[in-house]
């Protein structure tokens, strides 16, 4: 949590620096952090903030302290007072939704493998898995052999293991894979089919929220997140979300999470 407040604070001041303004200049922060759910962890948080700036002589503004699934879905719905579903799919992923009496409702986001299904990497990982089988001759052939031994300089039919080894050990390698399934989607039947599995994950989070929402039709679901927002997987969600039995509307974000921390900055100090 320390080290989480010295990096917020760190970007603080040099916000403040690039724009030319001191913290004594700014009414109010909001900020949006991953993984700081509870109202004791804000609290937390946000002690940890000041007792840095106390350090330093400085004064820190008033500041609000949420989830960045809060601003996500704020900025997609393009309103603080807006109620609906936005799903998130980035490394991770969640559904999180707001109903009519402000009461805030959650599913997924626990972290990969146990949860974090439809994200970059789950993506990852099944195109992995993928291609491990096509090599080993017990699954379909598929361009994402070639175009990762492109990629990674490594011929993966005759060095499997050590490909393997590279994939338990190179995170950087797992975060590149995606834009590699995206760009073959069109052309490759195992890359669209894993895309379209995405999809199905990233709609179920949505769906299983419903049980919460009062029973009414068009409840608004947009969507967050580097993966949730490819052009391509907006494509396949919506058709997703318009199937029957439907009560999800998919909209179209109309801002991102740093939009919906500014919407909710300004809600909180006005």
């Amino acid at each position: 949590m320390e080290s989480c407040a010295e990096s917020i604070h760190n970007i603080s001041t040099k916000l403040c620096a690039k724009v030319g303004i001191g913290f004594s200049d700014i009414n109010g922060i909001s900020i949006g952090v991953s993984g700081v759910a509870t109202d004791t962890e804000q609290v937390e948080l946000k002690s940890h903030l000041y007792r840095i700036a106390n350090t330093r002589l400085e004064t820190l503004p008033k500041t609000h302290i949420t989830t960045d699934a809060e601003c996500a879905l704020v900025g997609a719905l393009g309103s603080v007072e807006a109620t609906g579903i936005v799903i998130l799919s980035g490394t991770g992923s969640i559904a999180f939704g707001k109903k009519n009496d402000g009461t805030i409702e959650r599913c997924g986001g626990y972290g990969y493998p146990i949860s974090d299904e439809g994200s970059g990497t789950w993506i990852a990982i099944e195109a992995i898995k993928a291609i491990i089988a096509h090599v080993e001759g017990r699954g379909k052939k598929t361009k994402l052999t070639t175009e990762l031994q492109t990629q990674f300089n490594i011929n993966i039919h005759s060095d499997l293991r050590e490909f393997v080894q590279r994939v338990h050990t190179d995170n950087k390698l797992l975060t590149q894979v995606p834009a590699i399934v995206f760009s073959l989607c069109n052309n490759d039947a195992i890359a669209q089919h894993i895309l379209e599995r995405t999809s199905m994950e990233l709609a179920v989070l949505a769906r299983a929220l419903l049980t919460s929402f009062p029973i009414h039709k068009n409840i608004p679901c947009s969507v967050a997140g580097t993966i949730a927002t490819h052009p391509v997987l907006m494509s396949f969600l919506e058709k997703q979300l318009s199937n029957k039995p439907n009560r999800l509307r998919f909209q179209q974000p109309i801002g991102n999470g740093l939009d919906g921390a500014l919407l909710i900055g300004k809600s909180v100090w006005k």
